[in-house]
C-alpha cells in the first residue's frame, strides 16, 4: 500500500514475455494498466515518491548494438517489449510533470521462482542460479561488463 509514509516504490510485477504473447489482453492489463495505477497512487501522495520501474532489454527487440545508451532507439518485437516501452514512457511523463521521481532499469533477465515450466528461458536461468547458490559454487566468471568504452571488470 502506498501511503504518505512511502518514499520509494519498486515496481517489479509483470506478466513475463511468453505469457504476455499468449494472452495479449492480460499482458496489457497487468503490465501497462497496473503501472499507471501505481503511478497514480504515487501522484496522490503529498510527497514526491521515487518510482523504480523494472523494464527489460525487450524494449530494443532483436540484436543489441555494442553500446546501448539512453538514446538507443526502442524497437520492441513483442507485446512484452511494447508494454515495457509504453510503461517507460509513462514513468518518464509522470517524472517530467513532477508527480514522481522516476527511474527505469532495463534488466537483461529476471529470475523467477521455481515452478511450472513455461517457454521463457528465464525459468532455466533461475534454476541454474538457484542450483549454483545451493551448491555454493561460483557461476561462470564475468570477463567483460560493458563494451561502451568503460574498462572491463575482471573477477
Amino acid at each position: 500500500m502506498i501511503t504518505a509514509n512511502t518514499s520509494v516504490v519498486y515496481h517489479l510485477a509483470a506478466i513475463v514475455s511468453s505469457h504476455a504473447e499468449d494472452d495479449f489482453d492480460l499482458g496489457w492489463k497487468v503490465n501497462l494498466d497496473l503501472t499507471r495505477q501505481l503511478l497514480e497512487a504515487c501522484r496522490r501522495q503529498p510527497q514526491k515518491i521515487r518510482f523504480v520501474f523494472s523494464s527489460s532489454l525487450a524494449v530494443y527487440g532483436g540484436t543489441l548494438p555494442e553500446c546501448v545508451t539512453d538514446t538507443t532507439a526502442l524497437t520492441p518485437r513483442s507485446s512484452y517489449g511494447a508494454q515495457k516501452a509504453a510503461c517507460e514512457l509513462l514513468v518518464n511523463d509522470y517524472t517530467r510533470k513532477g508527480y514522481v521521481d522516476g527511474l527505469a532499469l532495463r534488466l537483461p533477465t529476471i529470475c523467477v521462482r521455481p515452478g511450472k515450466p513455461n517457454r521463457a528461458l528465464l525459468l532455466l536461468s533461475a534454476r541454474l542460479f538457484v542450483n549454483r547458490c545451493r551448491a555454493r559454487r561460483p557461476s561462470a566468471r564475468c570477463r567483460k561488463v560493458c563494451g561502451c568504452g568503460f574498462p572491463a571488470r575482471r573477477r
